[in-house]
């Protein structure tokens, strides 16, 4: 067992050296996972590439660290170790004291250990995934996830599907405002994608970033300063923090998992506590609001406007037409001058401005909170409209070319 000592040290986290071929560090944070592990760690034991062979096993390694478990978890990723020789698999197991017995202290000490041991490995860098200890991952996951990042991604959000028999044990009401939220998310990641196109997060794409099916290069995890300081919901913040440094991020389709529903979350907040804030709405008969259809437009549209005049350079940029844009998103002409000025990155000035825009609060006041159901009523009609519009021109332009 690794000594608290030495974790809090941020010292070696695993001995072993790591395989010169190893190109992925796999990482898997576990606590009380004995019902769901078994079936997570199976996974890795059919990886095959996108040809549909089996994996190369010295291409990528597997760290499993088990945390302040009083259950079978590290037994049984221990016995799975010793029954998988073929596949690099390591364990660590350790009880964390109170201040770092949460999921994104341990989350960023497995990255950060990912992260040090593929830039040891003849300095070549690797890429870092992340998945937890309650889902299965596809056959292909390693592979696809690789497939986006030569395709030009920094990192990857896959799609993270809820088990189906789960869905169906679930709350009613739960369930579905659950279908409802997942429907919103969707239509409104196909609306920034079409509105706000960049090269490497096209259609089909979804709105996932979260620690069920993440990776990231270690050339981009060091670019945005690792996994941030906090106590839960660090993958929401790591994203945000990808941003800020213009990391190019996909959503892809095709990398795929799928999480269990469990209501007893071991987080302080993430997908259990929000299936539980669900079931408690839909039994107090409570409506749940979100984004009306027309802001997401609105601040899409706006967002690419701020792009578009981003990439000009400031020194393009004529002071009406920040005037002009301050207005619209609803902040100070002379904030907005400052930061096309000073800004290093757009995801930087992007996420300043966004801040401001809280602040100020006039967006809030202009564009209030709707239920789910009108929001994903208005988006799909706005993305029938556009998807109209795009085959119209499509024919347009297959009719011209064939003159």
């Amino acid at each position: 067992m690794t000594s608290p000592d030495s974790i809090k040290s941020c010292q070696t986290l695993i001995a072993a050296g790591i395989k010169r071929e190893c190109r992925v560090s796999v990482v898997i944070p576990i606590h009380n996972e004995a019902a769901y592990l078994p079936e997570t760690l199976k996974c890795f034991a059919r990886q095959i590439d996108w040809r549909e062979r089996p994996l190369n096993p010295n291409l990528f390694e597997i760290i499993i660290f088990a945390n302040n478990c009083t259950d079978e978890s590290a037994a049984i990723a221990r016995r799975w170790q010793k029954q998988n020789k073929a596949l690099n698999v390591y364990v660590a197991e350790a009880d964390l004291p109170p201040e770092n017995s949460n999921i994104g202290f341990v989350r960023r000490l497995l990255m950060n250990e990912a992260d040090r041991r593929l830039r040891n490995n003849n300095q070549q860098g690797g890429i870092i995934m992340t998945t937890d200890g309650d889902t299965c991952v596809a056959p292909n996951w390693i592979a696809a996830n690789q497939r986006e990042i030569k395709h030009g991604a920094d990192a990857v959000g896959g799609r993270i599907l809820i088990n189906p028999a789960e869905i169906r044990k679930m709350d009613g009401k739960a369930k579905r405002f659950h279908l409802l939220d997942t429907g919103y998310r969707l239509s409104a990641a196909e609306l920034e994608a079409r509105l706000d196109y960049v090269s490497h997060d096209y259609l089909p794409r979804h709105h996932q970033h979260f620690n069920g099916s993440f990776a990231v290069t270690t050339d981009a995890f060091r670019r945005a300063g690792g996994v941030p300081d906090v106590r839960f919901l660090e993958d929401v913040a790591f994203y945000h923090s990808l941003l800020r440094v213009d990391a190019r991020f996909r959503h892809s389709p095709t990398v795929r998992v799928t999480t269990s529903a469990r209501r007893s979350g071991r987080t302080e907040s993430g997908l259990s506590t929000q299936i539980n804030e669900w079931t408690i709405m839909g039994q107090n008969a409570d409506d749940y609001f979100v984004e009306s259809a027309q802001s997401i437009e609105r601040r899409i549209c706006l967002r690419r406007r701020l792009r578009d005049l981003w990439n000009r350079g400031a020194a393009a940029v004529s002071v009406s037409e920040i005037a002009a844009l301050a207005g619209q998103l609803f902040v100070c002409k002379s904030f907005l001058q400052a930061e096309f000025h000073d800004s290093k990155t757009f995801g930087g000035m992007l996420e300043r401005v966004q801040h401001e825009q809280i602040r100020i609060g006039e967006w809030k006041k202009n564009f209030p909170l709707v239920t789910v159901e009108k929001a994903l009523f208005d988006l799909r009609q706005t993305l029938e409209t556009l998807r109209r519009e795009k085959r119209k021109n499509n024919q347009s332009f297959a009719h011209t070319s064939s003159r």
